[in-house]
C-alpha cells in the first residue's frame, strides 16, 4: 500500500474492513467509467438565482475528476434529449411502460407517455457510450424544458425557444 502512496490504516471491526474493501474495489472498477450529464446552459435559466454556478459544472472540476478517479464526464444537450424523446412514437413509449412497474398514482397518461419517451431517449444515449455508470440532468435550472403539474415536474417536451 505504501508503494501505491496509500497511508496504512487498520479497521477496528469486520464491518469497517468490508467497507474499506468495497471502496477499494469501487475505485478500481470506476476507472474509465463515464457519467453522462445533460445540460445546455448551466447557471442560466428560469431558476438561475437558486442554482447560479456550481463547481462541478466547470471544466476544471471535470478534469480533476478524470485525473483523480478516472471518470469521464460526458456533457450532452438537455434540449436535444428532449427533442429526441419527443420524436419517439407514442406506441413505443406505451410498449416500454407496459413492461415497467411504475407507481403512477395521480400521474396523467400524457405525463407517463412523456416519461416513457424520456426513458427510451436516455437508454439510447447510454447505449451509444461504453461503460456508463451514471446519468444526470439539469432539469430544474433549465426548467423552461419542464412542465409543472400537481407540484411535481414531468417532461412535456414542448420545447420552446428562449
Amino acid at each position: 500500500m505504501k508503494e501505491e502512496g496509500l497511508k496504512r490504516f487498520a479497521p477496528y471491526n469486520l464491518r469497517l474492513a468490508k467497507t474499506i474493501c468495497r471502496t477499494l474495489a469501487l475505485k478500481r472498477g470506476i476507472k474509465n467509467a463515464k457519467f453522462l450529464v445533460f445540460h445546455d446552459n448551466p447557471g442560466e435559466g428560469i431558476q438561475a438565482s437558486i442554482f447560479k454556478r456550481f463547481y462541478w459544472w466547470e471544466d476544471e472540476c471535470t478534469k480533476l475528476i478524470k485525473k483523480k478517479f478516472g471518470i469521464s464526464i460526458i456533457k450532452k444537450s438537455f434540449k436535444k434529449l428532449g427533442i429526441d424523446a419527443k420524436n419517439i412514437p407514442d406506441s413505443e413509449a406505451k410498449k416500454v411502460l407496459k413492461n415497467k412497474d411504475v407507481n403512477a398514482v395521480g400521474v396523467s397518461g400524457k405525463a407517463m407517455k412523456s416519461a416513457g419517451k424520456l426513458f427510451i431517449a436516455l437508454k439510447r444515449a447510454i447505449d451509444k457510450e461504453d461503460n456508463v455508470v451514471g446519468v444526470g440532468m439539469n432539469c430544474l435550472n433549465e426548467s423552461y424544458y419542464i412542465k409543472k403539474l400537481n407540484d411535481k415536474c414531468f417532461f412535456d417536451f414542448k420545447i420552446k425557444e428562449r
